[in-house]
């Protein structure tokens, strides 16, 4: 009697994860097409992936589309059995009812299965399963399966439906991969700090500039993904730290929140030599200019932060020994990564301490004594996931990301420009002679990046205009609080209508309602680039 063939395997109910596997995008921001996995064409496996939540699984079960050729002559009555070979102990048991089948037609089998075990820490194996009509094995199903211990977590959109491929915010298993250890055993959110910390990614010391976080705060995935795929991994700042580490974590249902630290007045604050992310040199950030504002994580479960928040901060190390605030060769450094280390000697918004000191807190050890360096953030999740060269994801910031840009304006000193009604429908227009041999590098809502040659020089021009959600002072205000490095504020207007020096270097300016963020890829002063493209505006 001829044998049944496998047309496709689907693990997914509506992504409902009483049933199988919740929607997922695997090795593309858009793949794979479908949940139900078919048959090549030319014979061999099934591939397959499968995101499972061992402990919702309430009725869980596969659906297979089997065919039966026409060349047989009778009806066929079978049941199917899938082995899994060799054992890896992901499956106990799946099998299918007995059905039955005539010649030349297919028919839908569900098969119902078991998890060898209900593991409370994520993991990703692989398993190959041997599907067989009674006693005949009619094909072989490779399939990857994720078991995670709870639903994905903001900025993952684990909601029932059909899957759609063009859904920017289903989990990414790709991005989990970096993450996820060997033994399940050892995932924590600390190992997302050190993962992180150690990834070859390294801090943007001429701007510290956001990179991967738009103004609403959402995780420009895309972006992250195809920079850490170069063989010299990308440039990224605090934000674009914590914002990882928190999507990360949050991909296993960990709600790994964020917030930041800064001076509350237009100055920042000075601190003590660090090793920035992807550094080895201990240095003061910025030559000693210190930071406009510095963004981490916190323990999970943390609301509102004070000095016994425990602290996990991917972007930097600071000095654990006595002498924090001498320099490197004056004394011996013992560099610490931040991974649960308390946030502060007090609540005092101004940092006192002796030297010697050997009180293990983060603030003390990274901010200069006498500094003021306070919270000035709630706790925060990512709250969507934004992607490169697309605008799938309106920027739509929070409450919370709103009084952020409040604060910013209030540090800044910024004038009240008043919002309008008359949104651009599109980028507004740039001066074709000088941005014609410009390269496109990343936009959104209201964004756009550009890297382009000016007379000897390289520079990145980012350009910011009003949307519904951002318009007014807090467009200036949210470009603003996303920049790490030392901003000051020029008393002269040029370049712009209101302009900013950021490090020595970098301009941000204002012109007709635009923001514009310039600076040379080598740290040359872009003053005179933005003073002829303030021109020609």
């Amino acid at each position: 009697m001829p044998a049944l063939s496998v047309v496709s395997v689907c693990w997914n109910y509506g992504g409902d994860a009483r049933y199988g596997s919740i929607n997922f995008h695997a090795g593309g921001m858009q793949s794979p097409a479908g949940m139900e996995f078919s048959a090549p064409l030319n014979g061999g496996s099934i591939d397959g992936v499968a995101v499972f939540i061992p402990s919702l699984l309430y009725d869980p079960h596969l659906r297979m589309i089997v065919s039966y050729p026409v060349g047989a002559t009778v009806a066929h009555t079978v049941k199917l059995q899938i082995v899994e070979t060799p054992a890896t102990q992901v499956f106990t048991s799946i099998e299918s009812s007995q059905f039955s089948i005539t010649p030349g037609t297919s028919c839908q089998v569900d098969l119902r299965f078991r998890l060898a075990s209900f593991l409370q820490t994520p993991c990703r194996t692989m398993c190959t399963l041997c599907v067989y009509d009674d006693t005949d094995l009619i094909a072989v199903h490779r399939l990857t399966v994720y078991l995670l211990p709870q639903l994905p977590a903001l900025p993952w959109n684990t909601a029932l439906g059909q899957y759609t491929a063009a859904q920017p915010d289903y989990l990414r298993t790709d991005f989990l991969d970096l993450f996820l250890p060997v033994d399940p055993a050892l995932f924590s959110v600390s190992t997302v700090i050190d993962t992180l910390n150690r990834s070859g990614m390294y801090y943007d010391i001429l701007q510290g500039a956001t990179q991967y976080a738009d103004l609403g705060g959402n995780f420009k995935l895309q972006k992250f993904l195809n920079t850490y795929a170069l063989s010299v991994k990308g440039k990224l700042n605090c934000t674009d730290c914590a914002t990882i580490c928190s999507a990360a974590c949050a991909a296993v249902g960990i709600i790994f929140p964020m917030t930041r630290y800064n001076a509350g007045s237009f100055s920042g604050f000075k601190c003590n030599q660090i090793l920035a992310i992807g550094v080895n040199v201990w240095a003061e950030p910025f030559g000693g200019g210190g930071f406009s504002y510095h963004q981490f994580n916190i323990a999970p479960g943390t609301a509102v932060p004070d000095k016994n928040t425990l602290i996990y901060d991917a972007c930097l190390k600071v000095d654990s020994g006595l002498y924090p605030n001498l320099p490197d060769g004056q004394v011996q450094k013992t560099p610490l990564l931040p991974c649960g280390y308390t946030a502060s000697v007090s609540n005092t918004p101004i940092i006192s301490v002796s030297s010697p000191f050997s009180g293990q807190f983060y603030r003390e050890r990274l901010a200069r004594n006498g500094e003021t360096c306070i919270f000035c953030w709630s706790a925060q999740q990512v709250p969507g996931i934004s992607t490169i060269l697309t605008k799938l994801k309106s920027m739509e910031p929070s409450d919370p990301y709103r009084l952020l840009f409040r604060a910013a304006a209030e540090q800044y000193q910024l004038e009240e420009w008043g919002a309008t009604d008359t949104i651009p429908a599109e980028e507004p227009a740039l001066p074709a002679e000088l941005f014609s041999s410009a390269e496109l590098t990343d936009s959104g809502s209201g964004f756009s990046e550009r890297v382009m040659q000016f007379e000897e020089n390289v520079y990145l021009i980012r350009h910011y205009w009003e949307t519904e959600q951002l318009n007014g002072v807090l467009l200036l205000a949210s470009v603003l609080a996303n920049i790490e490095a030392p901003v000051r504020k020029n008393d002269e207007r040029q370049p712009g209508e209101s302009s900013f020096t950021v490090n020595g270097t970098g301009r941000v300016f204002v012109r007709n309602r635009q923001v514009f963020h310039m600076y040379a890829l080598d740290g040359t002063d872009a003053y005179d680039a933005a003073l002829q493209l303030d021109r020609m505006l």
